[in-house]
């Protein structure tokens, strides 16, 4: 079976579900509105705060939670049972190229969309770094780096259209693999 996810703010207790397609590799590309929208979100209301892409395979044996205490049977995908806020953001033209930076300012890493893969008109979105509970189901990411999927969930995030100073270039290989 598959793996579901949720895009989460855990420091503005706000999340949002994907719209359509709900597994991790069924929506997680650039130019899909679902990225669109976090992306416009980490460029402007959750800029510097810590996101994380949680699958309802996450479990509390997988991790302390960021810190964060929840009832037993509980985690960060039951959100909206605890009384989180759902949030929307006002989106661009999904088919215009994505272009600008994913920064990681806790690690002072960042990642350069424009140059992700492209495989046959697709370009896994770098904003995987993000999920939590990856490889568990059907539809989440199997491929290149891979190992590195899920190593920015919980730090602190931002998206820019100007190339960040201070920082490292992370070069990543994200591309499906059928």
């Amino acid at each position: 079976m598959g793996q579901y996810y949720k895009i989460v703010n855990i420091d503005k207790e706000q999340y949002f579900r994907p719209s359509s397609f709900l597994k991790l590799m069924e929506w997680n590309w650039l130019g899909n509105d679902n990225i669109n929208k976090l992306l416009t979100l980490l460029e402007s209301d959750w800029k510097d705060d810590r996101v994380i892409i949680v699958g309802d395979y996450y479990t509390e044996e997988d991790d302390d939670y960021f810190g964060f205490k929840f009832e037993k049977e509980k985690g960060f995908y039951d959100v909206d049972d605890m009384g989180w806020e759902e949030v929307g953001a006002t989106l661009g033209n999904d088919e215009e190229e994505i272009t600008g930076y994913l920064i990681n300012t806790t690690k002072k890493l960042y990642v350069d969309l424009s140059k992700t893969i492209d495989s046959d008109g697709w370009k896994v979105s770098p904003t995987i770094l993000l999920a939590c509970g990856n490889q568990r189901g059907g539809g989440d990411y199997y491929g290149p780096d891979e190992e590195i999927v899920g190593s920015w969930a919980g730090n602190k995030i931002r998206y820019s259209k100007e190339k960040p100073n201070d920082m490292e270039l992370l070069v990543v290989g994200f591309k499906e693999i059928n």
